[in-house]
């Protein structure tokens, strides 16, 4: 069975998990080509999550269970339940992703302040795709200041909560938050890998149907903006071939180990045709 889903600040399910999905309609390859790739946010912990709702829905602990994650950018978007201004929509919390857009001369360091090279934070937009796109306002926002302009969001919510809206908490383990502040770049992109990170131990960790995380980064020309973090994205693979900076196998013990390919543009095809055959020796096994 494949499913597939597409995410950028939001989630679309483009095709429901389907044994048929050669010969369905509208089949995988179908569905790829129709997907509405984009210039846009990276709400990597969100995408992950969905993917990993999927796999229970089947829940099938005798299948080999895979989530394959293709990215081209690293997280700077997560969503949240925040606490809001009583002028906001009446006050009451509100569920929804806040992004920092990505500079130019990140890494290492986004900025904190606001403006600094063009990066903002911005919200609170639907962590669903709609049929406006994926940057749609969420609903009840009567009052919000973020309903005149999203980079007005921290004036409703200061600060965001310490766990997203799946209970993955924004305070670590790869950037240790200094601040939880709506209006701090830095703060909202440290929040958002993260996310993402816990996101993908927690996938990891599962005792009960062992997914197993394939994470595929593509690596976009420079003037396209900031490069991937490849380091990272093997460790939430759990990579038991990759090395760090220093040349030492890196994996998480006790957790499902995958597999990470840099790939670019030309190289994405072998990558999946290698993927093939891994699934093929993981059956086999």
């Amino acid at each position: 069975m494949i499913g597939i889903g597409s995410f950028g600040g939001s989630w679309k399910l483009d095709l429901s998990p389907t044994s048929r999905f050669r010969t369905g309609r509208p089949s995988a390859a179908k569905t790829i080509e129709e997907m509405p790739f984009g210039e846009g946010v990276t709400n990597t912990a969100e995408g992950l999550y969905q993917a990993y709702v999927l796999l229970w829905s089947i829940a099938d602990p005798g299948a080999l269970n895979i989530i394959v994650l293709l990215t081209d950018g690293r997280p700077n978007a997560f969503t949240a339940i925040f606490d809001v201004a009583g002028w906001c929509g009446g006050g009451s919390p509100k569920k929804g992703y806040i992004t920092a857009l990505i500079g130019p001369s990140w890494p290492p360091l986004p900025p904190e302040t606001p403006g600094e090279r063009g990066i903002y934070t911005l919200g609170l937009y639907k962590p669903e795709w709609t049929a406006a796109g994926d940057m749609t306002l969420v609903e009840n926002r009567d009052g919000c200041r973020f309903s005149e302009s999203s980079r007005l969001f921290s004036s409703d919510a200061s600060i965001f909560p310490e766990r997203d809206a799946y209970g993955n908490s924004t305070a670590g383990p790869v950037y240790p938050l200094q601040s939880i502040s709506t209006s701090n770049p830095r703060a909202v992109r440290y929040a958002a890998i993260n996310a993402a990170d816990n996101m993908a131990a927690r996938i990891r960790k599962d005792s009960a149907i062992h997914p197993i995380l394939i994470v595929i980064g593509l690596n976009e020309p420079s003037q396209a903006g900031e490069p991937l973090d490849a380091g990272w994205l093997a460790a939430i693979a759990n990579d038991p071939t990759h090395r760090d900076a220093r040349g030492v196998i890196t994996i998480q013990a006790g957790q499902t180990s995958g597999k990470y390919y840099n790939t670019v543009p030309a190289t994405l095809a072998s990558a999946f045709q290698d993927l093939a055959v891994q699934v093929g020796n993981w059956k086999a096994r």
